[in-house]
This record gives C-alpha cells, structure tokens and sequence, in this order.
C-alpha cells in the first residue's frame, strides 16, 4: 500500500513543482519589465530642450520615437534627473 501510494503522489508533486516555477518565473519577467520603463524626452522647441515628455524603455531594441506633425522625433533619457539636456539612447517601450 505505501509503494502504491509513492508512486501515485511522484507525478503529482513533479506537476505542482513545475507549475509553481513557471508562475515564479513568469512574475519575475513582468516585474523586470516593470522596472524598464524611462521617461523620454523630445525637444520640439530649440529653445526648451527635453520639453514633451514620453514612455520609453532602457531594453535594447528599435529606438524610442514620436510622430509629430508628420515628423519623426527621437526621445532620448536624461542621465540624472536633475540635467537640464538630455543625450540617453532610449528605446521603444514594450
């Protein structure tokens, strides 16, 4: 009876193991997304740089931009909050 009773219980434990770690797993990646998000800025105006701000992610991939009038502006980060210019790469947010 307790062979029988191992024998069932092992699959059944091996299955919620694995179950367990795939939410583990997948809680952990959102969480890193979560934390990815930077504000971009695009400058608009020559004499007020870094003056529209907008969503963009620190993750490498196509570069963060935003249409405006017809004109593709890049956003890029500032390295401190407190820098009036901004030159950070930036990329699309996810």
């Amino acid at each position: 009876m307790k062979t029988n009773f191992k024998q069932a219980l092992m699959p059944l434990a091996v299955v919620v193991l694995g179950v367990v770690g795939a939410f583990a797993t997948n809680a952990k990646k959102q969480n890193q997304q979560v934390k990815t998000i930077e504000t971009g800025y695009v400058t608009t105006n020559p004499s007020q740089p870094c003056n529209l701000a907008i969503e963009c992610s620190n993750i490498n991939g196509p570069v963060c931009t935003i249409m405006l009038d017809g004109v593709q502006h890049q956003a890029f980060g500032k390295w401190n909050p407190a820098d009036v210019s901004c030159a950070k790469v930036l990329y699309r947010a996810l």
